[in-house]
Order: C-alpha cells, then sequence, then structure tokens
C-alpha cells in the first residue's frame, strides 16, 4: 500500500489459488508504517478504493495493529483476519497455523526414524519467538521428548532436569528415538542467541562424560551424534491443508456477507472462529495474546501436575 503495488485480482487470476502455499499477495515486515508520513502515503494510494469499499488485513498482531490505525485514525472500513502460523491470538485459530504443523510433522517423524536407527539426538527448531503454540503443537503430535519454549519461566532448569532427565533414562534403549523440540531464540545461558544455539553442543559434551547404556568392559565405546535441525521459515511455505483450506473460505464467506449485509458486525473488528465453530467479532482494540496452554504441556510430560511453576 506504501509503495501503491496495488493490483486487481478478477476471478480468473483467482483460480487454482486455493492449493497454492504461502501467499501470492506477498508478506513481509514493514516497520516504517508507524511513522505518519508513511501511513498519509498509504491513505493516498487507498483512497481511490475506499469510497464503496473495504479493507481486508491477513496477519498476525503487527498487521492487525496497522489495521487498527487505519480505523482509528482514519476511518477505514477496516475487517481484520487471523493469519500467523505462530496462532497467537486469543479466541481463535490462525489461517496457517495447521498447514505449518502438518508440514512440520513430515520433517519430526523423518528424523525420529532416523534417531531410532541411529541412536541420534535431534533439536528441531520452529518458527515462534515469543510464542511457543506452534513448538506446542509440533512436539505434542510427534510424541517428542521434551519442548523448550520462551513461555517457560526456568528454560535452563528445564534442559538440565527434563532434557538430560529424559536422555539419561532412555539413552541405550533399542531403537528409541531421542526427538526434542525448540521454539527460535528461546533464551538460555548456552548461547546469547537462544534457541538451538548453543544447546546442542552443550548437550553433547554433557553426555559424553555418562558411561555407555549399553558397553560392557572392553566394549568399544560408541558416540552418540547429536544434531540441530533448523525448519524455520519452511513451514511458513506449507502447502494448506482440508482444515486450513475450510477455514479460509469460512472467513471469505463471513467476511463479504456482513461486510454487504451488515457491515457493523465486521468493520473494526477481527474475525474470529475455532475451526468448527462459529466466526465470532472481536474489535480491533480487544486483540489479546493467547495464553499458552500449560494443561497439555504438563499432558505431554505425562504429569497433569507439570505447570509453569
Amino acid at each position: 500500500m506504501a509503495n501503491n503495488w496495488i493490483e486487481q485480482f478478477t476471478e480468473r487470476e483467482m483460480r487454482g489459488m486455493a492449493g497454492v502455499a504461502s501467499s501470492p499477495i506477498g508478506s513481509s515486515r514493514f516497520e516504517d508504517f508507524k511513522d505518519e508520513e508513511v501511513q498519509g502515503v498509504v491513505m493516498r494510494n487507498l483512497a481511490p478504493y475506499l469510497e464503496n469499499g473495504a479493507l481486508v488485513v491477513m496477519g498476525g498482531d503487527g498487521s492487525l495493529r496497522g489495521a487498527r490505525v487505519l480505523f482509528e485514525k482514519f476511518g477505514v472500513q477496516v475487517v481484520g483476519l487471523p493469519g500467523t502460523i505462530d496462532d497467537n491470538l486469543a479466541g481463535t485459530t490462525s489461517l496457517g497455523f495447521h498447514s505449518a504443523v502438518a508440514l512440520a510433522n513430515h520433517s519430526l517423524e523423518s528424523l525420529k526414524a532416523t534417531s531410532a536407527a541411529m541412536g541420534s539426538i535431534f533439536f528441531v527448531e520452529v518458527m515462534g519467538a515469543g510464542a511457543g503454540h506452534l513448538a506446542l503443537a509440533c512436539a505434542y503430535q510427534a510424541r517428542a521428548e521434551g519442548i523448550l519454549v520462551n513461555e517457560h519461566p526456568d528454560p535452563d532448569a528445564y534442559i538440565d532436569q527434563v532434557i538430560l532427565g529424559n536422555l539419561k533414562r532412555s539413552m541405550g534403549v533399542p531403537n528409541k528415538s531421542h526427538l526434542f523440540v525448540v521454539a527460535e531464540k528461546t533464551p538460555h545461558r548456552h548461547h546469547p542467541l537462544g534457541g538451538v544455539h548453543g544447546l546442542v553442543d552443550y548437550i553433547a559434551q554433557t553426555i559424553a562424560k555418562w558411561p555407555s547404556a549399553r558397553s560392557a568392559q572392553g566394549d568399544y565405546r560408541l558416540t552418540v551424534a547429536t544434531k540441530a535441525t533448523i525448519l524455520g521459515h519452511t513451514l511458513r511455505g506449507a502447502p494448506p491443508t482440508p482444515i486450513d483450506r475450510t477455514l479460509a473460505q469460512h472467513f471469505a464467506y463471513e467476511t463479504l456477507h456482513r461486510l454487504v449485509e451488515r457491515p457493523e458486525s465486521a468493520v473494526g473488528c477481527l474475525l474470529a472462529c475455532r475451526v468448527e465453530g462459529p466466526v465470532e467479532a472481536i474489535p480491533l482494540h480487544s486483540i489479546t495474546p493467547k495464553p499458552f496452554d500449560w494443561e497439555l504441556f504438563s499432558r505431554m510430560h505425562g504429569n497433569i501436575n507439570t505447570i509453569r511453576n
């Protein structure tokens, strides 16, 4: 909008896009939008489309903050839709989240098979700096042995007590996989960048001091490979799953229907939906972060009483 890269799409251009990975519209962080001069440029470029039109903003908390500025400051008829694989908006499931989890699961299952065959230890980093919902969903679905997230109050203790504790109990068990999911930038003392950085070396150095679980006296010691895999932005390009396609059509219908029939039920709001539930409108100024699911986190660790403290 700031550069006036605005194109008209007809039904013809949209054919077949339901199965296209990522967003053909394009997506990028644009911090300059906070500048009032840039906002003025945006409004001049949007003006020809706003007399009898509305602006639909699909994105996460940053995009929706921008939508709120256009609505509250300039009176633009704005409707927000949740579109972030972080799935960190309260009250709704975000478009792209289920597709990202499905794509991650393919990689995680492959790594589990490799780990079971070779006795390797894998730490897999996924996106979600500041929001561990994606990491938790990936870890739970893949039955990982541990998950390191930004929300945890003491990641260092989790590393020493849970991750190393699980490895101490399970290393040497035949055909046992060792898989841990890590949310990017999760802080810990082993590297200033957090995440898998420094973590793998620390784990490898620690377990190297342990006696081999399967070696008898006089046997040659086998080195356990400890590796990091960063899925990163591959998850942003996930092919849409049936759940996401259905959710997208649900949102599209509700957005257009409300704008035409009952604009007051959509303008200035985020349309929210939990997969199969009804679409509800949340005012843009009332959008809040989604709370971390500590119950699922505890269930994953086999102890419903294991909570954040």
